[in-house]
């Protein structure tokens, strides 16, 4: 997958519509997420109902939170999330590589 035409609202609004299942998936409620995200559960509900899009902050979070669990890593490769393809594009756009204090030893 090409980053030349990179949609971050895109990425934003279909991990949005599936958070609820992300949820369930991990078995956390929205209070829990939010927890985990360091929202409120207002945020976590707003954002699940289309009422408040998601911010490219919280997708990033999510998408750490998601990968790393069999659960739900399955259903970001259904959705077609490219994370790998994310992380690289991440790298290239920061100033100071942060991604390899969290990639695999």
């Amino acid at each position: 997958m090409s980053f030349e035409n990179f949609d971050e609202k895109q990425f934003c609004e279909a991990l949005s519509k599936n958070l609820p299942v992300f949820r369930k998936k991990l078995g956390v409620s929205q209070e829990e997420m939010a927890h985990i995200l360091g929202l409120s559960r207002q945020t976590i509900a707003n954002i699940e109902t289309g009422r408040l899009p998601m911010k490219w902050s919280v997708f990033l979070a999510c998408m750490f939170v998601f990968y790393f669990n069999e659960e739900t890593r399955p259903i970001l490769e259904k959705l077609n999330i490219p994370y790998d393809e994310l992380r690289i594009f991440i790298k290239r756009e920061m100033p100071v590589d942060v991604t390899t204090k969290f990639e695999h030893r």
